[in-house]
């Protein structure tokens, strides 16, 4: 089994700790999956816009996605319409979605959901600080949830993940995918 299976939603809803359980269920059944998560880089650090983002995403799609789904099943852990989703929220601005034709057309999108007291105890538990920063303001996760929905594929599977444990998650996924 081969391609590339994309996991969106906002923050702390499980898309990594998910993903990567769904990579190892994946490999038990003898599928050869791969997980990937674009990361900030020095671009993104130094120049925090919705550009520079999408160039870390291409980066990462030219790199890292269209060689691995050559031979393997990718669990790709946000794609481009994060970079899309968030630059629309924050800046009303859909000036990015000229570049969705650069990359690879997923054969499966997810979308978690959680309530919002409930992502913000997984954010705190996680041991990362600011839950209210700047992608948590008020009202922010409404728009940004908006956005995402406007973009997603028609065929996108939501699952709202509140009172799902990790495996409980990653088993919907596998069964979806399987």
């Amino acid at each position: 089994m081969k391609g590339l299976i994309v996991l969106e939603g906002l923050d702390a809803t499980g898309k990594t700790s998910a993903g990567k359980r769904l990579v190892e269920m994946l490999k038990e059944h003898g599928i050869n999956a791969v997980y990937n998560k674009t990361k900030n880089t020095l671009l993104t650090r130094t120049f925090p816009n919705g550009p520079m983002y999408l160039l870390e995403y291409l980066i990462d799609e030219i790199r890292v996605i269209r060689p691995a789904i050559k031979q393997s099943l990718v669990i790709q852990d946000r794609y481009y319409y994060t970079v899309m989703s968030y630059n629309a929220a924050l800046t009303s601005s859909r000036r990015l979605h000229f570049a969705r034709p650069f990359f690879s057309k997923p054969d499966k999108v997810f979308y978690l959901t959680a309530d919002d007291n409930v992502r913000e105890q997984r954010w705190i538990a996680s041991g990362r600080q600011g839950f209210s920063g700047v992608f948590h303001r008020p009202g922010l996760a409404d728009k940004m949830d908006y956005e995402y929905k406007k973009l997603l594929p028609k065929d996108t599977i939501y699952i709202d993940t509140t009172h799902l444990t990790v495996d409980q998650v990653a088993h919907r996924l596998f069964d979806a995918i399987m």
